[in-house]
């Protein structure tokens, strides 16, 4: 697995999101989206994806 934050600037301030990646198949398996870059984004729970 691979992760990445990026960082997205909006109207109302900015927004990360972290995306979860599987080496293997290249697919993108989870995200977490917070408003505010703190721990508890990389260490949440990723949403799954459902395919």
């Amino acid at each position: 697995m691979l992760t990445d934050i990026t960082e997205y600037p909006t109207g109302e301030g900015k927004l990360y999101m972290r995306a979860v990646k599987d080496a293997f198949s290249g697919c993108i398996v989870g995200y977490s989206i917070d408003a505010r870059m703190q721990s508890r984004l990389a260490v949440a729970a990723p949403v799954p994806i459902l395919t």
